[in-house]
């Protein structure tokens, strides 16, 4: 029969339950799978950032010797910063293993925000810039900002947990709704000088915003669920 000293003899220690419960859920680390997946997103994020590296350091116009052509724009680059970035995250994730996942569940919130901290401003800065729309830096750093309070809610204990959730949410939508706003503009004026159509006075809202139009619909759609998911 147990009696309650021995009940409580029998207890694990709280920060011995803690690290079990924290081992337990992050057991499929170690799993072959996982492994495996972290190694191919490596060496394919690692090898396109290696041949994106090679052919726009060599690139050269045609009909131009014009040597460092990107070099001179970088801004052209971001696709390579993009996938270089993204595989040392993957890179850091074997190391990881490698090592015995020694605190996994931290390395896992390290890893990932590590990476959307630098991808995701950058993704921002270069959809911005492709379609030669303003406010490039300004959304890009509201984008970190965003995956910063990310970082925190997911690193705090409540109420702070939420109070940086809200914050987030607030200027993620902010931010969102700013930018699809943008990139239907460009496509509305891009498709408007290229149709060159006159209309009717009587259209509806939704003519008038363009959505009518798979023209300016269907790129609009492609390009915002690209960035956004």
């Amino acid at each position: 029969v147990k009696t309650p000293a021995t009940q409580s003899f029998c207890k694990p220690p709280r920060h011995l339950a803690a690290h079990t419960m924290s081992t337990s859920s992050t057991a499929y680390l170690r799993t072959p799978v996982v492994q495996a997946l972290d190694w191919v997103g490596f060496l394919s994020l690692g090898g396109t950032a290696a041949v994106l590296a090679y052919r726009l350091m060599t690139f050269k116009p045609p009909n131009k010797d014009i040597l460092y052509f990107f070099g001179y724009r970088e801004k052209g680059m971001i696709s390579l910063y993009v996938n270089l970035f993204a595989a040392v995250a993957y890179y850091a994730r074997i190391c990881s293993h490698l090592s015995g996942d020694v605190g996994a569940s931290t390395n896992i919130i390290l890893y990932k925000y590590f990476d959307y901290l630098i991808t995701c401003p950058l993704l921002t800065f270069d959809l911005l810039t492709t379609l030669n729309l303003p406010y490039k830096i300004t959304y890009a750093v509201y984008v970190q900002i965003t995956i910063f309070t990310g970082f925190m809610s997911s690193n705090t204990p409540p109420p702070a947990k939420y109070m940086w959730f809200c914050f987030g949410m607030l200027l993620f939508s902010y931010t969102w709704f700013n930018i699809i706003g943008l990139v239907q503009v460009r496509f509305i004026q891009y498709f408007a000088k290229k149709g060159n159509t006159t209309q009717s006075r009587r259209v509806s809202m939704a003519s008038k915003a363009g959505f009518r139009n798979k023209n300016v619909r269907n790129p609009l759609q492609t390009a915002l669920s690209t960035y956004f998911c």
